[in-house]
């Protein structure tokens, strides 16, 4: 069997979920829901998956919401936004390495995979490019049944799962995957998107509150995701912690939605002035996104609450 590393497996985990998130969540507008809300100022779950900041991809991805819309006359400041984490996994670079994870070895329980389990999950991946899921998912399943810790092919399981809308299934996969291989970075990522899928946000802030404590420095992705699972749980204090570490690890800007969600949780602090500068930035850094309609609406309704702000202070 040719050696897996991390790194290829991160990046093919990616492009899945950019391709599952396109499809599944194009109706939704924002980060993270499912369910569709009015126009009006009820309180929007950030939603996700959290399959592209993507990167490229992970293994899915969520609707997305309109945010309320900006009355001048009346101002109204919705309670709960949305941001698009499908369109912050598609926004990360193509390069496998950026993530800065050091780790881009062999998993280390396939190392001591026996040679049926292995020969399972060679057939697996055939029948994957085949297109012969159910065949595939056979082999992957026997691979596991074989040799229980084998993380690559737990993995693999739970992408088949997601694809066959099984997520109960395909989350039980991916924690079987990083229980046997715990520097298997994708099986974390996969493993939040999934959860976030069915909005278990409790879930998602576990599951990324351990990948942020082994891997503190790799990725603002790990971050992102665990600011927006915080964000979704009303612990804005938290969410804040995170998401300005995402945006440390990020100079560059390559996950823009890490401006977006940080204005969020600022507006939802009600401090205006700063919200307004985050988001401002957003859509400077990405004008034409899909969501760019919604982050502007946003942005008005901030900037009139910034400035009545001003105005009783004065």
């Amino acid at each position: 069997m040719p050696i897996i590393s991390e790194g290829s497996e991160m990046m093919r985990s990616f492009r899945f979920s950019a391709v599952l998130i396109f499809f599944c969540l194009l109706p939704a507008f924002l980060f993270g829901q499912i369910a569709d809300t009015n126009s009006t100022t009820q309180p929007q779950d950030v939603a996700a998956l959290t399959d592209s900041a993507a990167t490229n991809g992970s293994a899915f991805s969520q609707s997305a919401q309109k945010a309320p819309p900006f009355v001048s006359d009346s101002p109204r400041l919705p309670s709960r936004a949305t941001v698009d984490v499908g369109l912050a996994l598609r926004s990360l670079p193509s390069d496998p390495t950026w993530s800065g994870d050091p780790r881009f070895t062999v998993s280390i329980s396939s190392l001591a995979t026996p040679e049926k389990a292995r020969k399972a999950f060679n057939k697996g991946e055939q029948e994957v490019r085949k297109g012969k899921l159910q065949a595939a998912y056979d082999h992957f399943k026997e691979a596991v049944t074989t040799y229980p810790r084998y993380a690559l092919a737990w993995f693999e399981l739970g992408r088949l799962q997601v694809r066959q809308s099984s997520f109960v299934d395909a989350q039980e996969s991916f924690r079987q995957a990083v229980s046997s291989d715990s520097s298997l970075t994708t099986g974390y990522v996969d493993f939040a998107l999934v959860a976030a899928q069915q909005q278990n946000w409790q879930a998602v802030a576990e599951m990324t509150g351990t990948l942020v404590q082994r891997f503190p420095d790799s990725s603002p992705l790990y971050w992102f995701l665990n600011s927006a699972a915080y964000y979704n749980l009303g612990k804005m204090k938290e969410a804040q912690t995170s998401i300005t570490r995402a945006l440390r690890l990020d100079p560059q800007h390559r996950v823009p939605q890490v401006e977006y969600l940080y204005g969020l949780i600022l507006g939802n602090s009600k401090d205006f002035k700063s919200a307004t500068e985050h988001i401002s930035n957003y859509l400077r850094l990405a004008p034409n996104s899909t969501d760019s309609p919604s982050a502007r609406q946003l942005l008005a309704s901030y900037q009139q609450h910034a400035e009545m702000a001003d105005d009783e202070q004065h």
